[in-house]
């Protein structure tokens, strides 16, 4: 059961990461219009939810959030009148694929060591 919570957390964690770098291009592409409308995303509602569950419910929840990602996303995601920052949207754009190529690399590994269990360690 921890493996498939790890698993759902990291799903989740890959739709943040995405986000959070799509939002941040899509900032630097308003930073050439005349509109201050900055978008950033405030998932730290959920983050409290998740930390005072169990695993099992964290589980469920993970889930379903990853599951209908595209609508929970857009209710996530505030738009803010502010001027935009080129240097800083870069730096969170590149922090937020930093972040997803780590989340990748550890679902690689968490696959692979259960493929191995699986195999009872033959190849």
């Amino acid at each position: 059961m921890a493996d498939q919570t790890s698993i759902e957390l990291l799903r989740l964690a890959l739709n943040v990461s995405a986000t959070q770098q799509r939002l941040a291009l899509e900032n630097i592409a308003a930073s050439n219009t005349d509109s201050l409308q900055y978008k950033s995303l405030d998932f730290s509602t959920v983050l409290m939810q998740l930390q005072n569950e169990t695993s099992d419910i964290r589980r469920q929840i993970s889930g379903d959030i990853s599951n209908n990602w595209e609508t929970i996303e857009q209710d996530m995601t505030e738009l803010n009148f502010k001027e935009i920052k080129l240097d800083e949207e870069v730096a969170l754009s590149l922090k937020a694929a930093g972040n997803y190529q780590k989340m990748v690399e550890l679902m690689n590994r968490k696959m692979g060591l259960m493929k191995l269990s699986v195999s009872g360690g033959k190849r």
